[in-house]
């Protein structure tokens, strides 16, 4: 048996146990050296091998995060008896985090892409609820009718605990046009391609074409949120609003990404002192 054998037994044993399904799978796939290899051929020097071609395609945080995927795989190989022990990879250092957000300006030209009549419908729609909710692309693409009551979106509902906390947001005026449009196209998601739920790599190649429209680069569908938050803190919205809008389960995690943003918090707190002084 190959490896990949080996790790779709895992994968039927442990599936409902790990955290994000998504991430794992994806992370396996991105060691196409590995797949075919037998279990004894799992050593230190082949991951080594596919950490350095790796890092010539993905970020040193990418290849880290599949790494401690990895990992645990190789724990459950090691737990079977099917290696004699676990490869002795050097994780590379973390890499700097990507601080990519687009100006107001570059939202409106992404908007103005998206109403072209050469551009699907669908990709107008996401981009407006992704930009009036602040939530992130795949919660959007798979919102459903049932998650929209009283006047609410909670986009907690239906979904398990593997999944990443997501914000309530109430059905302002400007959602209300968009989900009209979308009303009636299908029973169950909220935005559909006749009928169909759009896939994230679907998405993904009309984003890439949208951004070149616009000039845009750097850009990527997760660029949309951390607009959100970035243009409102800068324009003196209160942390404890982004991070409800956000989905965040503390304020602290809005704070640390988003305060610096926020020059007038300080500012006013040392005017405040400097009154006091006097």
């Amino acid at each position: 048996m190959t490896l990949t054998d080996n790790y779709q037994i895992w994968w039927r044993q442990h599936n409902d146990k790990v955290i994000c399904g998504r991430r794992a799978t994806t992370s396996w796939k991105q060691f196409t050296g590995l797949h075919k290899l037998a279990p004894k051929q799992f050593t230190t020097e082949a991951v080594s091998k596919e950490i350095t071609r790796l890092l010539k395609t993905y970020s040193a945080s990418t290849v880290r995060r599949s790494l401690a995927d990895l990992s645990v795989f190789a724990k459950w190989l090691l737990d079977q008896k099917l290696i004699a022990e676990t490869p002795k990879w050097k994780t590379p250092a973390e890499s700097k985090p990507r601080q990519r957000w687009l100006t107001k300006e570059e939202m409106q030209k992404l908007l103005e892409v998206g109403r072209r009549v050469d551009v699907p419908i669908w990709f107008d729609w996401v981009l407006n609820l992704s930009f009036l909710t602040g939530q992130r692309i795949t919660a959007v693409l798979t919102l459903q009718w049932e998650q929209i009551q009283h006047g609410v979106i909670d986009f907690n509902i239906g979904m398990s605990r593997r999944h990443k906390r997501r914000g309530v947001i109430p059905v302002t005026p400007s959602i209300k046009v968009i989900l009209d449009e979308c009303r009636g196209k299908s029973p169950r998601y909220v935005i559909t391609n006749e009928g169909e739920m759009i896939s994230r790599d679907r998405f993904v190649w009309q984003w890439k074409k949208a951004c070149k429209l616009a000039g845009i680069e750097g850009a990527v569908p997760h660029s949309m949120r951390h607009s959100v938050a970035s243009n409102l803190v800068s324009a003196g919205v209160p942390i404890l609003e982004v991070s409800r809008l956000l989905g965040h389960s503390s304020t602290a995690i809005t704070e640390r990404v988003y305060m610096k943003l926020a020059p007038d918090f300080t500012r006013n707190a040392s005017n405040a002192m400097a009154e006091m002084l006097k």
